[in-house]
């Protein structure tokens, strides 16, 4: 969760308007009934409502405008954790939501979603539902059809299983109680009987305030306080102590916060409980690059006269070395510079901090270059460095850099008239001025970071609050040392109890509480050494070794190619490694082993969504593969979900029964325009498990020139 503070606080600083469908429950919703309304793509919501016994604390995603997702923890007040006298703290349940807009509204008819609630974990909320939703000026009417635990009202006669397309006998407890984790499709739109939800929305569209009524499809007398597995004999123990609901009828009211993604609501609902309900839910995520804090640089070669006598012909070295320093104090940073023998094509190899977007970079520079571009220079070449990698060469003409200059050409038509190629006709070595970088240099600075257990025996929210200074020293362009420490701020570590490990794997990751007791107040995060290197065009590799993360160190190596003009690229990792002391200083436990994966990564032609596709030997020695899916908009942030199974049982594995969760990642310049390319990163598992688990093992190659690539710029 490192970074986590930094993406909470940037969250209010980044507010935009929008409308705001974030139910209770994390879920696009009225109150508790859906609606088939989403957010538009890239918000992320995070919110915490009290609906007695129920409390929720959720973290969604809209990676497109027809796709939801959610994980939420909720907190049973009046169940017990389990039947230790001694442990007064109360139950929770862990939960996956997925909705998906089926049909989007048009002129005469509505749109149409359905959605899975807690399909994922122990199915304690196990529900679907169908609705569809239509607006009427500051007025939205929804309908629809509840299942599950949406259904048990039992209005009507389940329509699926009256067809003979789903079954009619549905347990509300999902067959995978004991562990979890496994979604039960047997039982998705299953059951004898299904609920009627409905509901209005009055939003008027000056005012922040939003009402709503609904009808409710869930039977809330039908749930017991008291639910939970008989240490004896495995079953289920009920106990006669129900939620008593006089009505179905719940009313809402909806307030949007000074900031306008900030949000907070009260409803009254079953006919005698008040609820509350705060959240966020900014758009982070945008179809377009970064705004640049000071805008593209003006042409200088369109100023009069008078203001260009101060620029030298970059054919000088005197005229290089101030091109060169212009460029610099714009975030670009020249690692050599080249003009060939004719003297028609001028070359710059860089890295910078102006963008993740290639277009973006180049229509930098080129501002910068054109007034001091000889008159028989007629084109303009830019090499994308990173990790000491020749990563992308696009090249444009004279004519194109003066029209965009003039604003006479649009992005569009500056994309369709830029040249791609894997490597320009020289290398760095070979160009005119080749060494520019002074090596070593160095590169430090502290983030924010924190650790956390939720939802364990000893706590519901266990944490510890880091200071994490870094530094790295860069020997040369392609290799660099990485250094991170961890230093303790604040937490409450001393609530967690050590316990002997229950799992039947080697415990490569389920001894967390162990590394985070005796770690203490200060530790070594990270100490490695990476080595990025070409081998032939397309081709990359990667050496690597040290302390790679908080419990595992090592050596390990990597392959990958990356067609340039594909939406395919292939890379082979392997690692050996060694579990750390659980002090996390220098020292080793007796636990090693190799690992490796081969992996396939797609990108997509629905916009911005990779597919990653892995298959390999994981920490435990297990065996098995990981898909991942990820949205990446254009403005650089992601939104992902992983899910890995091995050769473990379910059993062996433990409750979740294999690994899965979600991350995102958001670039700086998301919340400070023109900062850095640096930014936010935010992982989470639902349980952290021994199988299916990757080690961390460096720099990866796709992450360095992955980004860079044809497919990805012309569609930028």
């Amino acid at each position: 969760m490192s970074a986590l503070l930094l993406m909470s606080s940037s969250l209010l600083a980044h507010a935009q308007s929008q409308a705001v469908v974030h139910g209770p429950s994390g879920y696009p919703a009225l109150i508790t009934v859906p609606t088939a309304q989403m957010p538009p793509s890239g918000t992320i919501g995070v919110g915490f409502s009290a609906a007695p016994p129920y409390n929720t604390l959720y973290l969604s995603g809209q990676p497109t405008d027809w796709l939801h997702f959610g994980a939420r923890y909720i907190a049973i007040t009046n169940r017990r954790y389990d039947d230790d006298p001694g442990n007064d703290q109360s139950f929770k349940d862990k939960s996956f939501d997925v909705v998906v807009r089926l049909i989007e509204e048009g002129p005469w008819w509505p749109a149409v979603a359905a959605g899975l609630n807690d399909f994922g974990g122990t199915g304690l909320f196990s529900s679907e539902f169908l609705v569809a939703t239509r607006r009427f000026d500051d007025w939205s009417f929804t309908l629809g059809l509840g299942f599950g635990r949406f259904g048990t009202q039992g209005d009507v006669r389940n329509p699926f299983a009256a067809l003979g397309l789903r079954n009619e006998e549905r347990r509300l407890l999902a067959p995978a109680e004991a562990q979890g984790g496994v979604p039960g499709v047997d039982g998705w739109f299953a059951g004898r009987n299904a609920s009627v939800i409905a509901g209005i929305e009055w939003a008027p569209r000056y005012l922040p305030w939003s009402f709503q009524v609904e009808l409710d499809g869930n039977d809330y007398s039908a749930e017991p306080a008291e639910l939970r597995l008989s240490r004896q004999g495995g079953g289920l123990e009920s106990f006669d102590d129900r939620i008593e609901q006089r009505s179905r009828i719940n009313f809402g009211l909806r307030y949007k916060l000074p900031g306008r993604s900030w949000f907070a609501g009260i409803a009254y609902v079953r006919g005698e409980t008040l609820i509350g309900h705060i959240g966020v839910a900014p758009r982070l995520g945008r179809n377009r690059s970064p705004v640049q804090e000071h805008g593209q640089p003006a042409g200088r070669h369109l100023a009069w006269e008078g203001q260009r006598t101060d620029l030298r012909d970059v054919a000088s070295a005197d005229g290089m070395r101030d091109w060169v320093d212009a460029l610099d104090r714009r975030g670009i940073y020249a690692h050599a510079v080249d003009l060939d023998e004719s003297r028609s094509t001028l070359t710059l190899w860089e890295s910078n901090t102006v963008s993740d977007q290639s277009l973006e970079v180049l229509r930098t520079a080129s501002r910068e270059t054109l007034a001091r571009m000889p008159e028989d220079v007629e084109r303009f070449q830019l090499v994308e460095v990173n990790g000491g990698l020749d990563a992308i060469t696009l090249s444009v003409d004279r004519e194109t850099m003066d029209a965009e200059a003039r604003g006479d050409v649009s992005l569009d038509e500056l994309r369709a008239a830029v040249g791609i190629a894997s490597l320009p006709a020289k290398t760095r070595a070979q160009a005119q001025y080749p060494d520019l970088l002074d090596y070593p240099s160095w590169a430090y600075g502290i983030h924010p970071a924190l650790r956390t257990n939720i939802g364990g025996l000893d706590g519901f929210l266990i944490g510890q609050l880091q200071a994490k200074p870094f530094v790295t020293l860069q020997f040369s362009p392609r290799l660099s040392m990485s250094t991170v420490l961890a230093v303790n701020i604040l937490d409450n570590l001393d609530k967690l109890e050590q316990r002997d490990s229950s799992t039947r794997l080697p415990p490569v990751r389920s001894r967390l509480e162990t590394y985070q007791t005796t770690s203490e107040d200060f530790y070594l995060d990270q100490w490695e050494l990476n080595y990025l290197f070409p081998i032939v065009r397309d081709w990359f590799g990667r050496l690597s070794g040290g302390i790679f993360e908080e419990m595992f160190g090592g050596v390990a190596a990597e392959v990958l190619y990356r067609p340039l003009h594909s939406r395919f690229a292939i890379g082979l990792d392997v690692n050996y490694v060694k579990q750390r002391d659980f002090d996390q200083r220098l020292d080793f436990l007796d636990y090693e082993v190799a690992t490796g994966h081969l992996t396939a990564y797609y990108r997509t032609p629905i916009e911005g969504v990779i597919l990653t596709l892995s298959a390999g030997r994981y920490l435990a020695r297990d065996w098995g593969a990981t898909l991942d899916v990820a949205r990446e908009f254009r403005n650089g942030v992601v939104l992902g979900a992983f899910a890995t199974k091995t050769n473990v049982s379910a059993e062996d594995f433990g409750e979740g029964s294999f690994d899965k969760g979600i991350y995102l990642r958001i670039p700086m310049s998301v919340f400070y325009p023109g900062v850095d390319k640096g930014g936010a990163s935010f992982s989470y598992r639902f349980l952290t498990r021994d199988g299916g688990q990757k080690v961390g093992n460096g720099r990866s190659l796709y992450g360095a020139v992955g980004h860079f690539n044809a497919e990805q710029i012309l569609e930028e």
